[in-house]
């Protein structure tokens, strides 16, 4: 059994796992536009979901590994070439060259680690946003707590069974540890474990819908799952649907 760490490793089967829910959730946001930004695009999935419906895609991946792997995807699709651009960047520092109607961070809010860099990121995103352009992403207020690692899904390729395990510790500096642990089996033997450590940030309402006003938005729906059934208190998600105002609110 070999043990590797990192996104190089994990790129290649992120998609695995990936939630059919948040993937159905984003296109169809993403479809009502001409244009949009995916901020955080990981590999590709939402997107090339997007443009295979007309939509053009600026996709925004600060990752070497997941934008190889995106590419890749690409390259298998050349009709999407012209509808997708990629930019290797983080959300605070892209520069698209353009404004757009629309944009979204789908899992990746929640990587910004303070409110420096979230007040950066929500700025520089409204910079490439039209006036009443939208954006819409995530946190999960009521999962950052420590977890022991938990088994999170499984499947099966040909004779290879991928299995995922996720654990959370919460560190002293009040971030997130988040442990991805996916074992390989061939029958019943492990012939290779894959981890992804990384950490996140402890988000909640409040100090969100400040940055989000500091930034130039104004919160117009808020979700408890991808279904948008409306959130409550105890939600493990909070989905937040915004507005870009033409004037900041609270300058």
């Amino acid at each position: 059994m070999t043990t590797h760490d990192g996104y190089d490793k994990i790129s290649g089967i992120y998609d695995m796992f990936t939630d059919q829910a948040t993937l159905d959730f984003y296109s169809s946001f993403a479809t009502e536009f001409s244009e949009v930004l995916d901020i955080g695009a990981g590999t590709g999935r939402i997107a090339l979901s997007i443009a295979r419906k007309g939509t053009r895609v600026i996709a925004v991946e600060p990752s070497p590994a997941m934008a190889r792997e995106f590419r890749a995807k690409l390259d298998r699709e050349p009709a999407l070439k012209n509808l997708i651009t990629l930019i290797e960047a983080g959300a605070g520092s892209f520069g698209a060259g353009r404004i757009v109607p629309a944009a979204f961070m789908a899992g990746s809010f929640d990587h910004l680690l303070t409110n420096e860099e979230r007040l950066r990121a929500l700025s520089n995103i409204a910079n490439h946003l039209e006036p009443g352009g939208r954006l819409v992403f995530e946190i999960w207020p009521g999962l950052m707590t420590d977890n022991p690692e938990i088994w999170a899904g499984e499947t099966k390729v040909g004779d290879t069974t991928y299995k995922r395990k996720v654990g959370r510790r919460v560190l002293p500096d009040g971030t997130v540890e988040l442990e991805l642990v996916y074992d390989v089996f061939r029958g019943d033997e492990v012939i290779e474990r894959i981890e992804q450590h990384s950490r996140v940030g402890i988000s909640d309402r409040e100090s969100v819908h400040r940055l989000l006003s500091q930034a130039g938005f104004r919160v117009v729906h808020e979700y408890g799952d991808y279904e948008r059934t409306p959130n409550k208190d105890g939600d493990s998600i909070l989905l937040l649907d915004t507005i870009k105002e033409t004037i900041k609110l609270g300058h």
